[in-house]
């Protein structure tokens, strides 16, 4: 570039600014003096975009206006004017501590503190846009009216063309981004058609090899029917391999990263005709096959009851008497026949051979309702001959415990529907279980399907949940009382169940234990002296707003049998009424329930009823009730939710395992006035850290919410020990005093009458992990639930088999869910590579095999996701490398001084999770339950860039000052 040339200011490219452009004026060369070097090529390089070779007008005139705002910015900069404001705003806009301490500070009034005055330029860029943009248009109306108007076609500038070869390698990606979409587009359909055609060719493999080995040794059979039935196997074995390689290439496909190139999917052998027409041979065969089978003699009494009474007129009489015919039944899922009008055989027992085998019917002793339970011991057989995970699990179990086990189960309702339907026909409750003393319980292939009933088929019966739990645990309990064996890779091992443990929601608990809750005078099963707000004390009773544990009386299991005893002597219902409320137990669901077994009596107790921190916190817990009071006293100080809305989407990046966004979890549905926050658990597990760390970084200062921010701060301190606990029970011997600490932030905060049961039940969590020496939550089942609620729920149609049915499918689904065991001992994902340089580097042998994603205890470390190691210590995953000992974790230092890539054991970061968010300065811890594995909530990093405090500072301050 050359400043000084009036005529031909580029020598780079050949453009030329001349005077006298006629219409074209926006000012003289001279004007162009203001401007540095470095302005004037970015000028002329933002000037040389052409469209086909030339360049439209308003390109220039938008590039000069934007320089020479710019230039008069600077030329009025000695216009100033001082602005009194807080030392702490004037760091928060990014003034250094030193330049503000060297002007005077003054006491201020308005603000109720002492101020600084800085001086600040008062031209604005909109007011010198303005000016100068005014200045070009009149410039260019008074040369229109000298030269006369021009058609729109000469509103552009001839500049010189672009290279040839930029046009062709415009044209080469454009080709190469339609062929790659055309490969996208084509390996969806083969993946989709595959996906559909595997269940048909594996039922058709399993009932063909079946009979093919039935048939093997058989003599006199039909030749043409076995050499059908012959080709038909080899055929669907070639077909089936076929789509499981397409699927698992697919599945392949998406792990990419959107800018890889995915590989073509290798062609299906055939179609959706060719695979109808092998199936109805198959179908064909087999028939004509059976019926070629030589024919067993009947039976005497079969053959006596098969003889017919001949007429009158002897044995010569003419009267042929015909077999009954038999009928034919439609077995079809809607009861319609295929175009060939053949009817469909979808009998339960050979959709689901392996499920159908596992299958029980219990009847309960009162309201004689059929329950369908599966049967335990063969569940865990089958189980385990089929995941190597949960094999593994099992002898770990064993190996540290002995025989003797703990069953964990797990029951909840589950709405496949709308959730707001008083009565949705497929809401059912299910049932899970694993054992405790797994080494692991956040991984869902580790809980088994137990039971599953229709909510409106107990409610029908007059039957309760109290009572369905109990023939469920008496069924279990009647099949392992005298242990049970299960072959662990050929090695047999006696299991005998020690406890049972219920992990239940509140209501859950409530439900099946018989306590009346929230609705009784005392709402908490495990205490005696707690009641509810509002209700007067006697003497050594206290309400739900008592922070201190020591004050509670336990209940146990002797009061239980007390408060039975009592209700049977109530002579009348309004009695027994009164005592009701008063006890907080409901006498009639608890005669029904399993406190009231005889039979299982070893195994439950009081303690084992857990309470669930998921949904005493995140599921329409507390953190959504301090949320939405926090948005309140927000709100009330003048604040708008915009502000909120800006922090939330301003530099804050998700994994791709996030279900949803911080942006999603930032809306005007969700934040309400004199509402909880309207969220689900992932929402609030993303919005509490959020809101906390806007009201350190923006909101520390403002009187009206400091209570609140002092509140949030007590609870955020809680759910990070939770969080803790799950990986290290150690880790919660403060649980109590944070609690306890955010009980009396919360009640200084807001009224102390706000305080919630679930306040006072969350006080129970330490106590129990004490008892059982570990803690666990409802996250894995509610993640169990949405495979019944996407997948299985919709597709029935049928109530009067939908628990059956739906039994049945999420069995068989469990079975075929086989995951390997180094998915805990550790592995590496993707693509694996040799990297001798790399490898010399880290100080690993040359054959190392590199890969950009590792899994360990079920967790997976990628590329690109941060871990925070310690309060101080951040790393960023660059990828992982395995060799024939041990596998480690490249990560770079990206917040500590030290060596810029390490190597980090798995096992040093399994109490860490992956990362929800990239660091950028200030690291905050930050979760979700969104990840598919992770138990707990991710412990990551999180983007609070001092140019995020920045804008939404300015942000605030425009609105509020």
């Amino acid at each position: 570039m050359a400043d000084a040339a009036p005529l031909k200011l580029c020598k780079g490219c050949g453009f030329s600014y001349e005077e006298g452009q006629g219409r074209r004026n926006l000012g003289t060369t001279s004007d162009m003096a203001d401007w540095s070097q470095a302005e004037t090529y970015e000028f002329f390089r933002a000037v040389q975009q052409p469209q086909q070779g030339r360049l439209k007008w308003s390109t220039i005139r938008s590039a000069w206006i934007k320089k020479n705002t710019e230039a008069k910015i600077r030329k009025f900069s000695s216009t100033v004017e001082k602005q009194p404001l807080p030392k702490s705003v004037w760091q928060q806009r990014g003034w250094h501590e030193s330049v503000i301490d060297r002007f005077e500070p003054k006491w201020s009034d308005e603000y109720g503190t002492y101020v600084h005055e800085l001086p600040i330029a008062t031209l604005r860029w909109e007011e010198a846009h303005e000016a100068v943009e005014t200045k070009v248009l009149e410039q260019e109306k008074a040369a229109s009216k000298k030269k006369g108007s021009k058609s729109n076609a000469d509103q552009e500038l001839h500049v010189p063309e672009m290279e040839q070869a930029t046009k062709s390698e415009g044209k080469e990606k454009k080709a190469q981004a339609a062929q790659q979409k055309k490969v996208v587009s084509s390996n969806v359909k083969i993946a989709a058609m595959a996906a559909r055609a595997m269940g048909s060719l594996c039922a058709a493999e399993t009932s063909l090899g079946k009979l093919l080995a039935k048939a093997d040794g058989v003599d006199a059979l039909e030749p043409q029917s076995l050499q059908l039935c012959q080709d038909s196997m080899e055929k669907v074995k070639t077909w089936g391999a076929a789509a499981r390689a397409a699927v698992n290439a697919q599945e392949a496909n998406k792990s990419l990263g959107s800018d890889v190139e995915q590989a073509s999917l290798i062609p299906l052998p055939f179609d959706h005709a060719d695979l109808k027409v092998l199936l109805q041979q198959s179908a064909a065969g087999q028939k004509a096959l059976k019926d070629s089978f030589p024919k067993k003699e009947p039976r005497p009494k079969a053959a006596a009851k098969a003889a017919v009474k001949q007429p009158a007129g002897g044995e010569g009489g003419d009267t042929e008497v015909q077999p009954a015919k038999s009928r034919e039944v439609d077995m079809s899922r809607d009861g319609q026949k295929e175009s060939n009008g053949q009817a469909t055989c979808r009998a339960q027992h050979l959709k689901y051979p392996e499920a159908g085998a596992l299958l029980r019917e219990v009847t309960l002793q009162e309201s004689k309702l059929v329950v369908y339970v599966n049967t335990l011991p063969d569940l865990i057989q089958e189980k385990t001959n089929r995941c190597a995970l949960f094999a593994h699990m099992l002898a770990e179990a064993i190996r540290t415990n002995g025989n003797m086990l703990t069953l964990l189960i797990f029951s909840d309702e589950a709405n496949p529907g709308n959730i707001l339907a008083a009565r949705h026909p497929r809401k059912s409750n299910l049932v899970y279980f694993t054992f405790w003393e797994f080494p692991l319980l956040h991984v869902q292939s580790l809980w088994l399907p137990l039971s599953l009933i229709r909510s409106n088929e107990v409610s029908d019966a007059g039957s309760s949940f109290a009572e369905t739990t109990r023939g469920i645990v008496e069924h279990v309990f009647d099949e392992v009382v005298d242990g049970f064996a299960v072959s662990i890779k050929g090695h047999a091992e006696m299991l005998f169940i020690r406890e049972v443990i219920l992990l239940n929601d509140h209501e859950g608990m409530r439900s099946i234990s018989g306590s009346k809750g929230a609705a009784g005078a005392n709402p908490c099963a495990h205490c005696v002296n707690v009641l509810s707000n509002g209700r007067s004390c006697p003497r050594s009773y206290v309400t739900i707003q008592e922070m201190d544990a020591s004050k509670f009386m336990r209940q146990t299991d002797a009061g239980v049998l007390d408060i039975r005893r009592h209700f049977d002597g109530c002579a009348t219902k309004q009695s027994l009424s009164q005592a009701e409320v008063a006890l907080g137990w409901n006498a009639r669901e608890l005669r029904r329930s399993i406190f009231a077994s005889e039979k299982l009596k070893p195994w439950i107790s009081l303690d084992g009823l857990l309470v669930d921190t998921m949904h005493q916190y995140y599921s329409h817990g507390l953190i959504a009730q301090e949320l939405g009071l926090w948005f309140g006293r927000y709100r009330s100080a003048g604040f708008s939710l915009s502000v909120l809305q800006k922090y939330f989407t301003i530099g804050w990046k998700t994994t791709k395992d996030s279900l949803v966004s911080p942006a999603q979890c930032c809306t005007e549905h969700l934040f309400r006035e004199d509402s909880d926050f309207r969220g689900d658990a992932s929402a609030c597990a993303i919005a509490l850290p959020l809101v906390w760390a806007f009201s350190q970084e923006i909101l520390h200062q403002h009187e009206k919410m400091q209570e609140a921010i002092v509140s949030l701060d007590a609870l955020y301190a809680v759910t990070k020990c939770l969080q803790r606990m799950k990986w290290n029970p150690a880790e919660g011997k403060c649980l109590v005093s944070l609690q306890q600490a955010h009980m009396t932030a919360f009640q200084a905060a807001y009224d102390a009458a706000l305080t919630r049961p679930k306040a006072h039940y969350a006080l129970h969590v330490w106590r129990q992990v004490l008892r059982w020496g570990r803690h666990a939550d409802c996250f894995v089942g509610e993640r169990k639930h949405r495979i019944f609620k996407s997948q299985v729920a919709p597709k029935m149609t049928n109530l009067n088999t939908f628990s059956k049915s739906c039994l049945l499918q999420l069995t068989q689904m469990e079975l075929l869910d086989a995951e390997d065991m180094e998915a805990y001992t550790g592995r590496l994902l993707g693509k694996l590579r040799a990297d001798p340089a790399c490898a010399q580097v880290v100080g690993l042998p040359k054959d190392s095999k590199f890969s950009t994603e590792i899994e360990y205890h079920c967790v997976k470390y990628a590329k690109n996701n941060f871990l925070i190691l310690s309060n101080d210590c951040c790393v960023k995953v660059q990828g992982a490398v395995s060799n024939d000992v041990s596998m480690f974790l490249l990560a770079a230092d990206e917040f500590t001084k030290g060596c810029p890539v390490g190597c980090y054991p798995p096992n040093t970061l399994a109490p860490h999770m992956q990362a929800l968010r990239t660091p950028c300065g200030l690291l905050y811890w930050a979760g979700t339950e969104a990840a598919e594995r992770c138990q707990g909530f991710m412990e990551g990093a999180v983007d609070a860039a001092q140019r995020v405090v920045k804008e939404v500072s300015q942000s605030l301050a425009a609105s509020k000052l």
